[in-house]
């Protein structure tokens, strides 16, 4: 079975995979990398209202065979929620 590489990045902050995982095939990372990705967004969500997140695959030869990006935004609109039950905006 080929060996993948899963590698991750949020932001500044990016975790390459050393290790590698077997897979069947591509199609098996992908599917892998988006349910992953799925994951780390609900993660991110706590930290802020603006994320994007990336997963890559690499093959054996370090070439990347696969991308994914996942950008969240989130978006205050002031006449739809009660200024009282709405946080204070980080100045």
């Amino acid at each position: 079975m080929p060996r993948f590489y899963f590698d991750f990045q949020n932001g500044t902050s990016r975790i390459d995979d050393e290790e590698g995982v077997e897979l069947e095939g591509l199609e098996t990372g992908r599917r892998e990398a988006l349910r992953t990705l799925g994951e780390v967004a609900r993660e991110a969500l706590s930290k802020g209202d603006e994320q994007t997140l990336r997963a890559s695959i690499r093959d054996a030869n370090g070439h990347v065979a696969y991308t994914a990006t996942v950008t969240v935004t989130g978006t205050w609109h002031p006449t739809s929620i009660d200024p009282v039950s709405r946080p204070r905006e980080r100045g």
